[in-house]
């Protein structure tokens, strides 16, 4: 926005920038192009890049002078932060690439401020971008969950002179206006060469659900699953259990981005938003199915195996299809699939082997709940076979499994109760799926 307004008014800079709000996700790939409209109000412009952001920015003939003084800083209530601005990235603390990573230093943080400096890169708005890393760096040394934070709004940026050039050394000082279950504020000083050269007030972060387990899953998703296997290590995965860690619509929003490719995504967007909690919970349980199976295979160097990379499609009885994506070939397996409520359930088998699963909440009478869950799998494999179920009968043979009998042969179903982990709604629930 800028650029585009000092272009528009030669001879004059622009000095601030105030208002901005953020609306929505801009997708970096494919590319996209996007309309921006002008509205000039005397000294000043108000520029709407397209349905994502808008902000009113204020040109000069000059940059104002004098600059303000530089914050003073109480060093008696600073300490180290929990990691290095170098280990920021290796460790994916940030998720931002080679071209946005700025951040030179993480000098110490208070119980309301941090205090870093940035290596002014060559990307355009990287630099001011690395102010927001090192606010988040107080994020994340500060707290164990909500740590994934991103932009969403800003009160004003004043500049007072021009940008650095690439490779210039610039001092961040970050102090915490606000703070809430779902929101930081801040405002941030940057200074070059001990003076001033722009004020950012009312920086404002959106934070995001997030858990303990989760996060390592948000850094490394190539080599780590939200769903958690079961069965013996280094076998095949018979089955895996998801349980969703991410109430607020926006959190699903960024884990759905995470974890489906472009054609899914399209597919997702399409649905009700009632269908997408469920859709998207069966979609990553299967990827991950798949991916545990890969990574089992590779032993003690499993290869990345990238969500996106495993396409998954709808098809009859829960089972669906899968394909690899860029590249990526899988081995001739099934999976199926199915949730309820905040979990989710996905079985493996080789080849084209039906295994039907089931999954329901027990909300009362517990053999109500297993009738339940057995005339799923039974239906489910009679839509996967072609085959008749319509007149099965049951023979109990144990707490954990039942045998049932159709006309032409003889099914066994296992079952398993599972419970929501301590920090979601306490329900139960009845796993049952074809030996």
């Amino acid at each position: 926005m800028s650029d585009l307004v000092s272009r528009s008014r030669p001879g004059s800079v622009v000095t601030r920038l105030r208002d901005l709000r953020l609306t929505r996700w801009l997708a970096a790939a494919p590319g996209v192009e996007v309309p921006i409209q002008f509205e000039p109000q005397a000294t000043d412009v108000r520029v709407a890049f397209g349905d994502y952001s808008t902000a009113v920015l204020s040109t000069a003939p000059v940059y104002p002078s004098p600059p303000p003084a530089v914050w003073p800083v109480d060093l008696a209530s600073e300490r180290p932060l929990l990691f290095t601005a170098s280990e920021m990235y290796d460790l994916r603390l940030m998720f931002h690439g080679k071209q946005f990573q700025g951040v030179s230093e993480l000098t110490a943080l208070g119980p309301r401020h941090v205090r870093g400096a940035i290596t002014t890169p060559a990307a355009p708005g990287a630099l001011l971008d690395c102010a927001g890393q090192i606010l988040g760096s107080w994020i994340i040394s500060t707290f164990t969950t909500r740590t994934r934070v991103l932009p969403v709004g800003l009160d004003g940026i004043t500049w007072y002179g021009p940008p650095p050039p690439t490779g210039a050394s610039v001092g961040c000082h970050a102090r915490i206006t606000h703070l809430d279950e779902n929101t930081v504020k801040a405002d941030i000083q940057l200074t070059l060469d001990g003076v001033v050269w722009a004020e950012l007030n009312g920086w404002q972060n959106r934070r995001f659900d997030n858990h303990p387990q989760t996060q390592a899953v948000e850094n490394w998703p190539e080599f780590r699953a939200l769903s958690t296997p079961s069965g013996p290590s280094g076998e095949l995965p018979t089955r895996v259990e998801l349980f969703e860690r991410w109430g607020d619509l926006g959190s699903r929003d960024l884990v759905m981005r995470n974890h489906l490719s472009s054609a899914e995504r399209a597919e997702f967007e399409a649905l009700s938003p009632v269908r997408r909690r469920g859709w998207l919970l069966e979609r990553i349980a299967a990827k991950d199915a798949v991916r545990h199976l890969l990574w089992s295979a590779g032993q003690n160097d499993p290869a990345p195996v990238f969500p996106a990379e495993i396409r998954v499609e709808e098809a009859s009885g829960g089972q669906v299809r899968l394909s690899g994506l860029h590249g990526r070939e899988l081995p001739p397996i099934s999976v199926t699939v199915t949730q309820a409520c905040e979990f989710a359930v996905a079985r493996l088998s080789h080849g084209d082997q039906v295994s039907p699963i089931a999954v329901v909440e027990v909300t009362g009478d517990p053999q109500e709940a297993r009738a339940r869950a057995v005339a799923t799998v039974v239906r489910h494999y009679g839509e996967a076979t072609g085959q008749a179920v319509e007149g099965y009968r049951e023979q109990p043979a144990g707490t954990d499994s039942t045998r049932v009998a159709l006309p032409y042969g003889e099914l066994m179903i296992d079952l398993d109760q599972v419970r929501n982990p301590p920090d979601l709604p306490e329900r139960d629930y009845l796993v049952a799926w074809l030996r």
